[in-house]
Protein backbone atom coordinates (compact mmCIF):
# COMPACT_ATOMS: atom_id res chain seq x y z
CA UNK A 1 0.00 0.00 0.00
CA UNK A 2 2.64 2.24 0.78
CA UNK A 3 4.20 1.98 -2.68
CA UNK A 4 1.11 2.48 -4.40
CA UNK A 5 0.85 6.11 -2.25
CA UNK A 6 4.53 6.69 -3.37
CA UNK A 7 3.49 5.98 -7.16
CA UNK A 8 0.90 8.20 -6.94
CA UNK A 9 2.68 11.00 -5.51
CA UNK A 10 5.45 10.42 -8.40
CA UNK A 11 3.03 10.73 -10.76
CA UNK A 12 1.42 13.73 -9.86
CA UNK A 13 4.92 15.84 -8.93
CA UNK A 14 5.52 14.78 -12.93
CA UNK A 15 2.44 15.33 -14.36
CA UNK A 16 2.78 19.00 -12.94
CA UNK A 17 6.62 19.54 -13.01
CA UNK A 18 6.30 18.47 -16.84
CA UNK A 19 2.97 18.90 -17.75
CA UNK A 20 2.00 20.05 -20.95
CA UNK A 21 -1.30 22.89 -19.79
CA UNK A 22 -3.13 24.93 -22.41
CA UNK A 23 -4.80 27.58 -21.98
CA UNK A 24 -8.28 26.90 -21.33
CA UNK A 25 -11.28 29.31 -20.54
CA UNK A 26 -11.34 28.36 -16.50
CA UNK A 27 -8.11 28.22 -16.27
CA UNK A 28 -6.23 30.81 -17.94
CA UNK A 29 -5.17 34.23 -16.77
CA UNK A 30 -3.05 36.97 -18.14
CA UNK A 31 -2.34 40.34 -16.81
CA UNK A 32 -3.00 44.30 -17.49
CA UNK A 33 -1.97 47.23 -16.39
CA UNK A 34 -4.28 50.67 -15.89
CA UNK A 35 -3.03 53.76 -16.70
CA UNK A 36 -4.40 57.55 -17.14
CA UNK A 37 -7.77 57.69 -15.48
CA UNK A 38 -10.58 60.39 -15.62
CA UNK A 39 -13.80 60.65 -14.40
CA UNK A 40 -17.43 61.47 -15.88
CA UNK A 41 -20.49 62.57 -14.11
CA UNK A 42 -23.60 59.70 -14.66
CA UNK A 43 -27.05 60.03 -14.58
CA UNK A 44 -28.76 56.99 -13.60
CA UNK A 45 -32.31 57.45 -13.73
CA UNK A 46 -32.73 55.31 -17.11
CA UNK A 47 -32.33 51.95 -17.45
CA UNK A 48 -28.82 52.27 -18.17
CA UNK A 49 -26.22 54.86 -16.48
CA UNK A 50 -25.03 57.96 -18.93
CA UNK A 51 -22.69 60.13 -18.97
CA UNK A 52 -23.34 63.85 -18.24
CA UNK A 53 -22.38 67.69 -17.68
CA UNK A 54 -22.41 68.59 -14.04
CA UNK A 55 -26.28 68.91 -13.19
CA UNK A 56 -27.50 65.85 -12.24
CA UNK A 57 -31.07 64.74 -10.14
CA UNK A 58 -29.64 63.97 -6.57
CA UNK A 59 -31.27 60.36 -6.86
CA UNK A 60 -29.44 59.39 -9.77
CA UNK A 61 -26.22 60.81 -9.15
CA UNK A 62 -22.81 58.15 -10.18
CA UNK A 63 -19.32 58.38 -10.90
CA UNK A 64 -17.44 56.81 -14.26
CA UNK A 65 -13.92 56.45 -13.19
CA UNK A 66 -12.37 55.38 -16.56
CA UNK A 67 -8.71 54.68 -17.76
CA UNK A 68 -6.94 52.87 -20.15
CA UNK A 69 -5.68 49.27 -20.24
CA UNK A 70 -2.55 48.32 -21.30
CA UNK A 71 -1.32 44.31 -21.78
CA UNK A 72 -4.35 44.02 -23.78
CA UNK A 73 -4.16 43.50 -27.71
CA UNK A 74 -7.62 42.34 -28.58
CA UNK A 75 -7.10 41.85 -32.04
CA UNK A 76 -4.78 38.93 -31.17
CA UNK A 77 -7.21 37.21 -29.17
CA UNK A 78 -10.52 35.04 -30.91
CA UNK A 79 -13.71 34.94 -28.95
CA UNK A 80 -13.63 31.31 -28.43
CA UNK A 81 -9.60 31.21 -27.08
CA UNK A 82 -10.40 34.12 -25.05
CA UNK A 83 -8.82 34.13 -21.40
CA UNK A 84 -9.73 36.13 -18.55
CA UNK A 85 -7.39 39.22 -17.78
CA UNK A 86 -6.18 40.24 -14.08
CA UNK A 87 -4.73 43.35 -13.40
CA UNK A 88 -1.12 43.27 -12.91
CA UNK A 89 -1.35 45.93 -10.09
CA UNK A 90 -4.37 45.05 -8.74
CA UNK A 91 -6.61 47.69 -7.11
CA UNK A 92 -6.95 46.84 -3.37
CA UNK A 93 -9.46 49.73 -2.19
CA UNK A 94 -11.45 52.33 -3.98
CA UNK A 95 -12.71 55.36 -1.31
CA UNK A 96 -14.73 58.18 -1.99
CA UNK A 97 -14.84 61.44 -0.02
CA UNK A 98 -17.12 64.20 0.79
CA UNK A 99 -14.51 66.78 -0.42
CA UNK A 100 -16.98 69.56 1.44
CA UNK A 101 -19.43 68.33 4.31
CA UNK A 102 -23.25 67.88 3.63
CA UNK A 103 -26.06 66.97 6.42
CA UNK A 104 -24.33 65.22 8.92
CA UNK A 105 -21.18 64.16 6.78
CA UNK A 106 -17.90 66.08 7.83
CA UNK A 107 -15.42 67.59 5.44
CA UNK A 108 -13.32 65.05 3.90
CA UNK A 109 -15.34 62.29 5.71
CA UNK A 110 -15.11 58.73 4.01
CA UNK A 111 -18.65 58.26 2.56
CA UNK A 112 -17.88 54.96 0.33
CA UNK A 113 -20.57 53.25 2.28
CA UNK A 114 -22.83 55.58 0.37
CA UNK A 115 -22.35 54.25 -3.31
CA UNK A 116 -21.95 50.90 -5.08
CA UNK A 117 -20.12 49.56 -7.73
CA UNK A 118 -22.19 48.54 -10.72
CA UNK A 119 -19.62 46.09 -11.91
CA UNK A 120 -19.92 46.12 -15.84
CA UNK A 121 -16.14 44.06 -16.47
CA UNK A 122 -17.72 40.48 -16.46
CA UNK A 123 -20.63 39.11 -18.40
CA UNK A 124 -23.44 40.29 -16.60
CA UNK A 125 -23.20 43.10 -13.99
CA UNK A 126 -24.41 43.21 -10.58
CA UNK A 127 -23.97 46.11 -7.47
CA UNK A 128 -21.48 45.21 -5.17
CA UNK A 129 -19.97 47.72 -1.97
CA UNK A 130 -17.03 49.34 -2.73
CA UNK A 131 -15.30 47.37 0.38
CA UNK A 132 -16.16 44.25 -1.25
CA UNK A 133 -15.30 45.45 -4.95
CA UNK A 134 -12.31 43.73 -4.97
CA UNK A 135 -12.54 41.06 -7.36
CA UNK A 136 -15.04 42.62 -9.38
CA UNK A 137 -11.93 46.29 -9.68
CA UNK A 138 -9.41 43.72 -10.68
CA UNK A 139 -10.19 41.00 -13.62
CA UNK A 140 -11.45 41.54 -17.56
CA UNK A 141 -13.63 39.35 -19.36
CA UNK A 142 -13.70 38.83 -23.03
CA UNK A 143 -14.87 41.07 -24.84
CA UNK A 144 -12.24 43.29 -24.96
CA UNK A 145 -12.01 47.48 -24.80
CA UNK A 146 -9.21 49.46 -24.67
CA UNK A 147 -11.22 51.28 -21.81
CA UNK A 148 -11.60 50.17 -18.10
CA UNK A 149 -15.04 51.77 -17.09
CA UNK A 150 -15.96 51.47 -12.87
CA UNK A 151 -19.49 52.82 -12.27
CA UNK A 152 -20.40 53.78 -9.24
CA UNK A 153 -23.81 54.88 -8.33
CA UNK A 154 -25.26 56.66 -4.99
CA UNK A 155 -27.45 55.16 -3.07
CA UNK A 156 -27.66 57.58 -0.06
CA UNK A 157 -27.67 61.39 -1.80
CA UNK A 158 -27.23 64.64 -0.06
CA UNK A 159 -30.61 66.00 1.85
CA UNK A 160 -30.30 69.00 -0.40
CA UNK A 161 -29.94 70.14 -3.79
CA UNK A 162 -27.04 72.23 -4.61
CA UNK A 163 -23.01 72.08 -5.36
CA UNK A 164 -21.26 69.48 -4.08
CA UNK A 165 -17.49 68.13 -4.74
CA UNK A 166 -15.91 64.65 -3.93
CA UNK A 167 -12.75 63.07 -3.84
CA UNK A 168 -11.63 59.24 -5.19
CA UNK A 169 -8.70 57.25 -3.93
CA UNK A 170 -7.54 54.62 -5.62
CA UNK A 171 -4.79 52.35 -3.89
CA UNK A 172 -2.99 49.87 -5.57
CA UNK A 173 -1.46 47.17 -4.46
CA UNK A 174 2.24 47.09 -5.68
CA UNK A 175 4.30 45.99 -3.25
CA UNK A 176 5.91 49.43 -2.99
CA UNK A 177 7.23 49.00 -6.86
CA UNK A 178 6.56 52.45 -8.43
CA UNK A 179 4.71 51.53 -10.98
CA UNK A 180 0.69 51.89 -10.73
CA UNK A 181 1.15 54.47 -7.57
CA UNK A 182 -2.33 55.49 -5.16
CA UNK A 183 -4.22 57.19 -7.37
CA UNK A 184 -6.22 60.69 -5.72
CA UNK A 185 -8.24 63.28 -6.97
CA UNK A 186 -11.41 66.15 -6.99
CA UNK A 187 -13.56 65.58 -9.34
CA UNK A 188 -15.41 68.54 -10.54
CA UNK A 189 -18.42 70.22 -8.90
CA UNK A 190 -21.84 68.47 -9.23
CA UNK A 191 -24.93 70.17 -8.83
CA UNK A 192 -27.57 68.21 -7.54
CA UNK A 193 -30.92 68.97 -8.26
Amino acid sequence: MPRFIYLIALSLCGLFLFGNFQCGKDDCWQSFSLGDWQSTWLDNSGSEPIPTQNSVSRAALGIRLSANVFGIDSTQVAPEDACAWEAAHPIGQLEIFATDGFDTVETGQNISNRFRLRAINTYSFKYVALDEARGALNVLYPPFASEYRLDILMLEPPSQPGAYRFSVQIKFDTLNMPLNRDTFFTLPTVILQ
